[in-house]
């Protein structure tokens, strides 16, 4: 880990040295860089969620993580477990995964963000009137959402956020509202 600290500021040296920045200017890029913030951020969820074509308010859970994350852009991972137990019925589950890119302001306090990608999932459970058979399916499409990053300390992030994702091959499109709790390194 110290080679790849001195290797990225003598990288900076060089590139400050051919830009003609002064010896100074030259210090002071190389510090910022190697004491860059966290590039590797991972948590949790809890929020709630529905279908496009259900009734009924899904509560899901799940772990997400953005990796490259420390600048303006970053490639973002997520999966979620969707659980529906309405009152005498059977319960209804959606697992999906999704990733994609994330582009986020500068701001290391509160960084709003954008995240645009592909999700894909597995359904499995009753329909929308709870009285047809049950039925299972897969689902896949465009995933995107939106929501804020805020810092707590150096190393730990609250991230209130939207998504939606789906529809292929039903039209099924989900939505969720979200908040993740992680750490950064």
């Amino acid at each position: 880990m110290r080679l790849n600290t001195c290797s990225k500021f003598a990288g900076v040296l060089a590139l400050g040295a051919a830009a003609g920045l002064s010896a100074q200017q030259q210090q002071q890029l190389a510090t910022e860089s190697s004491t860059s913030t966290p590039r590797t951020e991972i948590g949790g969820t809890v929020g709630l969620g529905s279908f496009s074509s259900m009734q009924g308010t899904f509560l899901t859970a799940g772990v997400e993580a953005c990796v490259q994350c420390g600048g303006r852009s970053g490639v973002f991972l997520e999966y979620s477990h969707w659980q529906l137990t309405p009152p005498g019925g059977k319960t209804s589950a959606l697992n999906y995964v999704a990733g994609g890119l994330r582009i986020q302001g500068k701001n290391r306090h509160v960084r709003p963000f954008f995240d645009i990608g592909v999700a894909i999932g597995q359904y499995d459970g009753n329909p929308h009137d709870f009285v047809h058979k049950s039925e299972s399916f897969g689902t896949g499409g465009i995933a995107c959402g939106a929501g804020v990053s805020i810092s707590i300390g150096k190393r730990l992030y609250l991230r209130p956020q939207v998504r939606m994702a789906g529809g292929l091959p039903k039209g099924v499109v989900v939505g969720s509202f979200s908040v993740g709790a992680g750490y950064r390194f």
